[in-house]
């Protein structure tokens, strides 16, 4: 997928001054020299053709998009809420966020539960129900 067709999340635990420290230096050289490893997840835009919106992987489009390469993706069918908690999920697994991070997160799923008139417990109930891949695209 080209990158510049996926917007960031608007449930995102990453601040995106990431783009300036030397981990993310360090990812785009690895990409670089060995091509892009685990695939990012994205989900289509309801209502526009060749949009997604990321899921989880920013650092990773990120890179993808300074150094011009497309972005191997999974593409996903899930509705906001389960996108928010998946993409959190995911992120909780690979590398620790801060606090500040975690706390924009927790207000954006909030906003979002309260949106969808649900309950705050229901996203921990979400959390083992986040599925859909569909669909990975692109080669390494």
């Amino acid at each position: 997928i080209d990158p510049s067709t996926i917007r960031r999340a608007r449930f995102t635990d990453r601040d995106p001054s990431f783009i300036n420290d030397q981990p993310f230096a360090e990812l785009c050289r690895s990409i670089e020299e060995e091509g892009q490893l685990i695939p990012v997840a994205v989900r289509e835009i309801p209502g526009e053709q060749t949009a997604y919106e990321t899921v989880w992987g920013h650092r990773r489009i990120a890179a993808c998009l300074k150094l011009a390469r497309k972005v191997r993706a999974i593409i996903l069918q899930q509705d906001d809420l389960r996108a928010a908690v998946f993409g959190y999920t995911e992120n909780a697994k690979r590398a620790s966020t801060s606090l500040i991070e975690q706390g924009r997160y927790f207000a954006a799923l909030a906003r979002t539960q309260s949106e969808a008139g649900l309950a705050p417990a229901a996203a921990t109930e979400m959390d083992d129900r986040a599925d859909g891949a569909a669909d990975v695209v692109g080669d390494a």
